[in-house]
């Protein structure tokens, strides 16, 4: 059994990044902070423990396009910022996972939030559905109450 936390805000539960003795912190968000993690959400998370080594294999493509919709609005190099996109993965460290509410889902959905050299303010989300990378974009909170397959899918295409 995982051991939970609640923070005030979020229950949280960790796991390891593969090939590394890093853990990485997994938020569940419950619609009622008193509620622990419906077994829908822990379905997600036991998802995201098996998925993760092959959605982190996806995030730097992902990454790449997100640094160059930046690049279109944002002259890195003047602010100082060097992203050598070949090697994208230097320039970005995943921060934490969070699981919404997805009871009414039969996808498996969450969001891998990243800090990144080139959107330092916002940093990078990236939404998932089980073993897929979905979406990639700022990191802004905007998706997390999606609930239903349909609303994720809609969040996916508005990246």
């Amino acid at each position: 059994m995982r051991e939970l936390a609640h923070d005030g805000n979020f229950w949280n539960t960790n796991i390891s990044l593969p090939n590394s003795a890093r853990r990485i912190l997994i938020c569940i968000d419950t619609d009622n902070e008193q509620s622990p993690p419906s077994a829908r959400q822990m379905q997600v998370v036991d998802c995201v423990e098996r998925a993760l080594p092959q959605v982190l294999s996806l995030v730097p493509e992902f990454a790449v396009r997100y640094c160059e919709r930046v690049e279109d609005s944002v002259d890195l190099e003047e602010e100082g910022i060097l992203v050598d996109k070949a090697h994208i993965a230097n320039h970005y460290r995943l921060k934490d996972i969070l699981v919404a509410n997805v009871d009414r889902c039969t996808g498996n959905y969450y969001f891998l939030s990243f800090d990144c050299d080139w959107e330092p303010e916002h940093g990078m989300q990236v939404l998932a559905e089980s073993e897929r990378v979905l979406a990639c974009g700022p990191q802004n909170g905007s998706f997390i109450w999606a609930k239903t397959d349909a609303n994720y899918e809609r969040a996916a295409k508005s990246y």
